[in-house]
């Protein structure tokens, strides 16, 4: 499972921006055999719609139980307005009102700004698995305040003298609560064999997760690689759980995307809804591939996820998870930069290893262009026809007001998914051809990428283009700086945190190399080109 966490924390500061020396690190141990018990599993056959306490309790409260062991149905469950079902007790101990304003805050108005193409319907409880996770787990919660905190220490929301004195406090705050945090985890990864069962290891996945978003936004701290590493070996375990497919990746009932017809004939077996810690999976798992596949450009390695890839994101069934809903980007974008950045690290190794074959990487990119040529096309193809669909929809239900109206315009998803699709297509050509910046195909797909940035209207959706921003403006050529330069201002004050930042300091550091860089530089070592490695998520 996870190995005991290799220094102790009591002695190490936690990842603090502007903190010196090595982090505290989670150590995962894949080759450790999980527990595989029937009081640890969570059988698939067990209802998922709710994270669950048998509700048979006839005192006036409820009994205390472990918050990760699932306990088996019983006959005398209540019906309730989701099935029947269990609920989970949630031991709520907030350190007075401050503290919930500031999971308020980052439910209301923080995590939506960071995650702007995020809207859950009300079948998959909208937002409110922050909430759940946050009153679960202490560490959820201190990491969510850590969040908040930093953000409003930086980010400046109250004019003049007021904000210095909030950011000073906000900023004692990020430091106290990040390192309960950093304690809290400690203690549960070393209970985790213990109560090693699905749930368990989803609630701990998730709050690395929170902590490697809290990385993301600060861009001071280098714990987020072997932190990203647990996340990947606990995440892998996870996906071997055999009663995942069936509670975890199941369809959720979305409204949104039915038409009449299927709406007539709707029954209460077609509706699948989701517990908090299934929701909260889902979210990360699209997290993570993400962040995988990103990192793993700079870290010049194949992405350790691709392997599942296929299940998770290519198949049209009721595995597949929609990356668009998070990021706003279509799956066969991200797919497609898996396989590049596999065919760099593949160029590496082969011309490492004496075996390089020129023929074997132009065909292999050839499939790879092919491949995303074909899904621009269907791109277009499916535009009017999205339009169209769209329309009909809002009359069938506009009325119904469980459904969530803040997404995006559809105009936006198809911008956000080329926006990705050209700066794959940049870094393609660098890793077949070379550093060349100043051929026609790179100034024009720079360019074509520029106008697409530009006519983005809201900033927060550019906070999550990090990675293309970045594959852009390394390439853009002199008379093209000013352009990228406009389009980062247009962020501010946001523009301080987050990938974004340490997007734009992986250009201006490649823009200062301008004229010395010759043909074997590459975009790997524009991401190394800083003291640290950003992770550009």
């Amino acid at each position: 499972m996870i190995q005991k966490i290799t220094q102790d924390l009591d002695a190490l500061e936690p990842p603090l921006p502007g903190a010196s020396g090595s982090s505290p690190v989670l150590t995962p141990d894949p080759a450790r055999p999980v527990s595989e018990s029937v009081e640890d599993a969570t059988p698939a056959s067990w209802p998922s719609n709710i994270d669950t306490v048998p509700s048979s309790n006839t005192g006036d409260s409820a009994p205390e139980i472990s918050k990760d062991l699932d306990l088996p149905p019983r006959d005398t469950s209540e019906r309730n307005l989701f099935g029947n079902s269990f609920r989970e007790t949630l031991n709520v101990n907030l350190h007075g009102e401050e503290d919930l304003r500031f999971l308020m805050a980052y439910k209301d108005y923080l995590f939506p700004l960071l995650h702007p193409f995020y809207h859950p319907s009300f079948f998959e409880g909208g937002h409110n698995w922050l909430l759940v996770a946050a009153f679960r787990n202490q560490e959820s919660r201190q990491l969510i305040v850590s969040l908040v905190t930093y953000f409003f220490s930086v980010v400046p929301f109250v004019p003049g003298a007021g904000y210095t004195l909030c950011s000073t406090f906000t900023w004692d705050q990020v430091q106290k609560q990040s390192e309960q945090a950093f304690k809290g985890m400690q203690h549960r990864v070393e209970m985790l064999d213990v109560t090693a069962n699905l749930w368990g290891k989803s609630h701990l996945f998730g709050d690395i997760m929170l902590l490697l978003e809290f990385e993301a936004m600060t861009q001071y701290s280098q714990a987020w690689r072997p932190h990203l590493e647990a996340a990947i070996i606990l995440f892998e375990q996870i996906l071997s759980s055999p009663e995942i497919g069936q509670i975890v990746w199941r369809i959720t009932f979305d409204p949104a995307e039915m038409t009449a017809e299927e709406a007539n004939k709707l029954n209460s077996s077609g509706i699948h809804l989701f517990s908090s810690t299934q929701v909260a999976l889902r979210f990360f798992a699209t997290k993570i591939i993400i962040a995988d596949i990103v990192s793993s450009s700079a870290l010049e390695q194949t992405p350790r996820l691709r392997g599942y890839h296929e299940s998770l994101m290519a198949s049209r069934g009721e595995a597949s998870l929609n990356l668009k809903d998070v990021t706003g980007c279509e799956n066969w974008v991200f797919l497609g930069i898996a396989e590049i950045v596999a065919l760099g690290a593949w160029k590496k190794k082969t011309k490492t290893d004496g075996t390089f074959s020129f023929m074997s990487l132009v065909q292999r990119a050839g499939k790879i262009i092919e491949k995303l040529d074909h899904d621009l096309i269907e791109l277009n193809r499916y535009e009017d026809i999205a339009q169209e669909t769209s329309r009909q929809q809002d009359e069938i239900f506009g009325e119904l007001t469980l459904l969530r109206n803040m997404r995006p315009p559809h105009t936006a998803y198809r911008d956000i998914t080329r926006i990705w699709a050209t700066a794959a297509r940049l870094y393609l050509i660098v890793v077949v051809s070379g550093w060349q910046p100043g051929t026609s195909e790179v100034i024009e797909l720079v360019s074509s990428n520029l106008k697409l940035l530009e006519t983005l209207t809201t900033p927060s959706w550019l906070m999550n283009l990090a990675w293309p921003f970045c594959v852009t403006g390394c390439l853009a050529s002199e008379s093209q700086q000013t352009v990228a330069e406009n389009i980062f201002n247009r962020t501010k004050p946001i523009n301080n945190v987050g990938g974004l930042a340490g997007a734009m300091k992986v250009v201006r550091e490649t823009w200062k190399r301008r004229g010395a860089l010759d043909q074997d530089w590459d975009m790997a070592a524009c991401f190394k080109s800083l003291d640290s490695v950003p992770l550009l998520v």
